[in-house]
């Protein structure tokens, strides 16, 4: 049976159409889509670039504590494109035996690649004989960890009663 391009919703009348195909086009929002523009946090971006800030969100991460009990603070976005620094910090003060602690207050966009990192961490400290607990996770973190069904697998703490 060969396919037949879409017909046009004969109901404008109601604006658009969210069942026939040619109205789903027509939408602004999938118009954008086509079109290129990619959301970054609370603005649009146009095209390339758009897409080029959007790979290079903020993030920073700070270790602040000494001995055996230190705190890793993570800020901004926990994405692909900044998996390998993320990771590189914690598998350096895991690897030290201590009781670490993430501070994810300031975690405003997590990927799968960002909870990769989480549940690698989680691994090695088992591995290691190290502690890793989570402190004042984002709503975003929170639904993304429920999202994938691993929210328990992490011990929420107090990031104060750990620092010494």
């Amino acid at each position: 049976m060969p396919l037949r391009p879409p017909l046009p919703c004969e109901r404008r009348d109601h604006g658009f159409c969210r069942f026939c195909p040619m109205c789903r086009l027509s939408s602004p929002v999938l118009r954008a889509m086509l079109e290129g523009v990619v959301r970054v946090g609370n603005r649009a971006q146009d095209g390339v670039a758009g897409k080029a800030m959007a790979a290079m969100g903020t993030f920073s991460i700070e270790t602040a504590g000494a001995g055996t009990h230190r705190v890793v603070t993570v800020s901004g976005e926990a994405d692909l494109a900044h998996a390998e620094q993320f990771w590189t910090s914690l598998e350096n003060e895991l690897g030290s035996g201590a009781k670490v602690v993430v501070d994810c207050s300031g975690v405003t966009f997590i990927d799968s690649q960002g909870l990769r990192v989480l549940l690698r961490a989680l691994r090695e400290a088992g591995d290691t004989g190290a502690e890793l607990a989570l402190a004042a996770p984002s709503l975003c973190l929170v639904r993304v960890l429920d999202l994938a069904g691993v929210s328990g697998m992490f011990d929420v703490v107090d990031v104060g009663s750990h620092v010494r």
